[in-house]
Parts: structure tokens; C-alpha cells; sequence
């Protein structure tokens, strides 16, 4: 999701902007983050304030271009055979489907919430 975006909105983009964007938690963010700065994608600078902007570096852009840039080209060739009402109806869904998720998974006990498939499910959709 942070390479999508930083795909999409380039070096712009702040760790904040990713949290509003994506509905995912400050920490989760922040987790990815680092994991991507540690592995020389890249690094953070201050922008303005306390935001602080995600710059590229070479290897981040390599990943972007060879990965993200196609997987990007494939969703604009089907969504621009929808309309504005079948995109939006999409966006809908998916909002809709991943609120239903997070409030089935908090529901949970902890024990359950520890098996490796609901560990994905929630790195996956943000969720708890």
C-alpha cells in the first residue's frame, strides 16, 4: 500500500498522508516504514512541521517502477472501461468490506488473533 501510494503521489507524500489515505494505524505505518528505510527504499525527511515526506532512492524506485507501475497500468485499463457510478460502487464495497472485517476481527479473543492466518488478514487490512 505505501509503494502504491508513493507510486501515485510521488515524493509528496507524508507518513501522516498514508495514515488518512489508507485508514491504517500510526504504528502500522511507521512499522512499514522503517522496515522499507532499513531495506535502502527509502528515507524520511522533514517537510513541514512534523511531517515528515518519504523520499525514493534508486532501490525504492527500481521496486516501484518494475512492480507497482505495471500492477497501476492494469487496474487503469479496467477501470476505465467502468463508469464513475461502477468505480465509486467499488470504492464503496471495498470500504464497506474492510469496516466489516475490522469489526468482526475485534471482536476476536486475543488467542484467536494470534493465529498466522488472522496476523495476515490484519497486516493486510490494518486492522487491530
Amino acid at each position: 500500500m505505501i509503494l502504491y501510494l508513493l507510486y501515485s503521489y510521488g515524493e509528496a507524500i507524508t507518513q501522516s498522508d498514508i495514515i488518512s489515505i489508507s485508514g491504517m494505524s500510526k504504528q502500522t505505518i511507521n512499522s512499514a516504514v522503517t522496515k522499507m528505510e532499513n531495506k535502502g527504499w527509502l528515507t524520511r525527511a522533514e517537510r513541514s512541521g512534523q511531517k515528515r515526506s518519504l523520499n525514493l532512492i534508486e532501490t525504492g524506485r527500481k521496486i516501484l517502477d518494475e512492480v507497482i507501475g505495471p500492477f497501476q497500468e492494469l487496474e487503469e485499463t479496467i477501470f476505465d472501461d467502468w463508469t464513475d457510478e461502477e468505480r465509486r460502487q467499488f470504492l464503496d464495497l471495498n470500504i464497506r468490506y474492510r469496516d466489516a472485517l475490522k469489526s468482526i476481527v475485534d471482536k476476536m479473543p486475543d488467542k484467536v488473533m494470534e493465529h498466522r492466518t488472522i496476523q495476515s488478514l490484519r497486516i493486510c487490512f490494518a486492522l487491530r
